[in-house]
């Protein structure tokens, strides 16, 4: 085991084994834990990252809503993470890095329908405002303030928080297989 610094599923672990990845992760429960620690194999982490893929391939707004995942965000991030970390130079490593990023905007459904109700709400009090009349104005001002617009961008600065942060993390998995000496002079392997 090699002492990587980065916080595995169990939030407890912050080792990577000689033979995978083990992803950092904000929330867990027990079945992550338990995959943290055993890992997932080849054929589980492409059935989990293919079913993410279609899923992600069909949204049709900037966001969605969690319960849509066909497994866990826990479970999906391990299988990209392990992926990556596994196969350093794989062909889809572009894809996969922006999957592992793009995770974080399916969110829950309260929070969905608070985005959403404040960009419905934004549009209506766009249309009705008529510069020149302040009244209209403030009934705009009005229709903001019941929509939760504050709410709304913390929800959606956290997100942009979490993508930043899965930027980070994929960057430190690269310097950290590069100053660990794990990849070979051969690009196409790498020791874990």
């Amino acid at each position: 085991m090699i002492d990587t610094g980065i916080t595995c599923a169990c939030g407890l672990c912050t080792r990577v084994s000689e033979n995978r990845g083990i992803p950092p992760f904000e929330e867990s429960r027990k079945e992550d834990v338990d995959e943290c620690l055993l890992g997932l194999d080849y054929e589980q982490r492409w059935e989990v990252i293919s079913a993410f893929l279609e899923v992600l391939e069909k949204l049709s707004a900037p966001m969605g809503i969690e319960s849509d995942l066909p497994h866990s965000k826990e479970r999906i991030r391990l299988a990209i993470f392990q992926e990556l970390v596994e196969n350093p130079n794989s062909e889809f490593r572009d894809q996969l890095e922006i999957a592992y990023m793009q995770l974080e905007v399916f969110i829950p459904y309260d929070d969905y329908k608070t985005i959403t109700d404040f960009k419905n709400a934004s549009l209506k009090a766009q249309e009705m405002t008529d510069p020149a009349d302040p009244t209209s104005v403030l009934r705009s001002v009005g229709i903001m303030k019941k929509a939760k617009g504050d709410r709304a961008v913390k929800i959606q600065e956290a997100i942009s928080e979490k993508m930043m942060e899965r930027i980070a993390q994929i960057r430190e998995l690269g310097v950290t297989a590069r100053v660990m000496g794990c990849i070979h002079e051969n690009p196409g392997q790498a020791y874990f």
